[in-house]
């Protein structure tokens, strides 16, 4: 993150302007876009001094924003409560700080950003798992270079709700200049003006979309880095609509920027994650996550620890077994507070052991057995056999690798008919699986998961994270 960033250090100099403007354009680390916007305080009407700017700090508007941009972004006073700081040595951003006032939106910026390091990985990976960085002494002490990224939108996944908040990820189709899209950002900021921000990717013009590709070694994909980009924080200008306040510490002072402009900043990746302070409860926080992905240009993704602990399960198929179907959602799991992620088979669980997978099968046993569905009988650990076996094996490479993801077995074969598998295990749940062959299923329940066989449709993995979130929202009523 080239944004908001620490006082400078005695050992880096802002006027060498080629060095810091290239350290600063693709920094590492908007660890903690947010806490320059935890305060959030009245914008006044007040006018600003005149801005005093090196030479340094001039090619960097200009390098970030072009010329076309730099020259019409405003000044405007945010009052007493953010204090913009200067990048310093640190090629990663180390927060984008506010020093007080921060209980405005909640939370301790200080602490947060320690802890927001050990949610993000900070090694050469994807930068849509982690930062492509290497971490020093007092974050990503190297220079500026290729070798040394910041993270995708995606790196951000779960992380903001660990602090403590509720977000939405919006996102269009990236490398197109999307208007409407910059204007749903300034209305979401503009619901809740004074307890939320936007931490935004901006490119200057021109960029690389594919600048560099990486090969990520659990899955062999070739991944695409863009080059240049440039994070900074953003909240609504209440003084005109049609614009938006950027918190930018290559510039050292808050900016507005027209809606119109932005969307040529913003087209490279399309992507902003919104953070809003989060409610008092649990439940709250869990409607809030799953209203606002009903939101214009609302997705869910895969992104950060889950990537990477999906990619080590899964391998290349990842993106079947291991896709998303809901926001992120942080909860108490009756042990600690976590986050989970509702993918389509399974449900990630980020805690205190890192990223592990919740037992859906143990869950689904104990409902089924709750509605009479599984006789008691039935509840006892039994070899896969057959088709079920012959799938297992074909699915993680071996049967003891099989079960090493998905746990041991917890039922028998058991078979429904069509009508119950509907009505007692999918609930509803849009699937190919709805559309049940008139001859039923052969099911078997594992720990963490639910193979379901029929004559017609072979055998497959029974879709339970979707299930479980359908659950949760009938639960809560979203």
């Amino acid at each position: 993150m080239a944004g908001v960033c620490p006082v400078l250090s005695p050992h880096y100099s802002y006027y060498d302007a080629t060095e810091t403007a290239m350290r600063s354009l693709v920094t590492a680390g908007l660890i903690l876009v947010f806490a320059a916007c935890l305060s959030l305080p009245h914008l006044t009407n007040a006018a600003p001094p005149s801005p005093v700017l090196t030479d340094a700090q001039r090619t960097h508007m200009l390098t970030v924003y072009g010329r076309e941009l730099a020259p019409i972004l405003l000044r405007r006073d945010v009052g007493p409560g953010i204090h913009v700081r200067r990048q310093g040595r640190d090629s990663n951003c180390d927060f984008i700080a506010a020093t007080n006032d921060v209980a405005a939106i909640g939370g301790n910026g200080d602490e947060a950003y320690a802890r927001s390091r050990t949610l993000i990985a900070q090694a050469p990976v994807d930068y849509r798992e982690g930062f492509y960085t290497v971490l020093g002494p007092s974050g990503s002490d190297k220079p500026f270079s290729l070798d040394n990224l910041g993270a995708a939108p995606e790196a951000f996944i779960g992380v903001y709700e660990a602090l403590g908040y509720d977000t939405i990820l919006l996102a269009a189709p990236p490398d197109q200049v999307n208007h409407d899209f910059a204007r749903a950002v300034r209305d979401q900021l503009a619901a809740a003006p004074t307890t939320s921000f936007a931490h935004l990717w901006i490119t200057p013009r021109p960029y690389n979309p594919r600048a560099r590709t990486l090969t990520v070694p659990a899955t062999g994909e070739r991944a695409s880095l863009l080059y240049p980009y440039h994070e900074v924080a953003a909240i609504v200008d209440p003084q005109a609509p049609e614009r938006l306040i950027l918190l930018d510490g290559l510039i050292g002072y808050p900016v507005s920027v027209a809606l119109d402009d932005l969307a040529h900043q913003l087209r490279g990746f399309n992507k902003v994650i919104v953070v809003r302070k989060s409610g008092l409860s649990e439940k709250e926080h869990l409607t809030a996550q799953l209203s606002g992905s009903a939101q214009p240009y609302a997705v869910v993704g895969l992104g950060g620890a889950f990537l990477t602990t999906a990619r080590q399960l899964w391998g290349p198929s990842y993106t079947q077994w291991g896709r998303v179907s809901g926001p992120p959602l942080r909860l108490h799991n009756g042990t600690e507070m976590v986050v989970r992620l509702p993918g389509e088979y399974v449900l990630y669980e980020r805690g205190s052991a890192g990223v592990t997978l919740v037992n859906l099968g143990s869950w689904m046993r104990d409902s089924l057995a709750a509605q009479n569905v599984l006789r008691f009988e039935q509840l006892r650990a039994t070899e896969l056999r057959n088709g079920l076996r012959d799938w297992a094996v074909s699915h993680a490479g071996s049967l003891e690798r099989f079960h090493a993801l998905y746990g041991a077995t917890l039922t028998e074969e058991v078979w429904m008919t069509p009508e119950t598998f509907r009505s007692a295990v999918l609930r509803g749940a849009a699937h190919p699986l709805a559309h049940a062959p008139t001859s039923g299923y052969v099911v078997v329940i594992t720990e963490g998961a639910m193979l379901a066989w029929s004559p017609e449709q072979g055998t497959t993995l029974v879709p339970l994270g979707l299930i479980y979130l359908r659950e949760m929202r009938a639960d809560l009523g979203v």
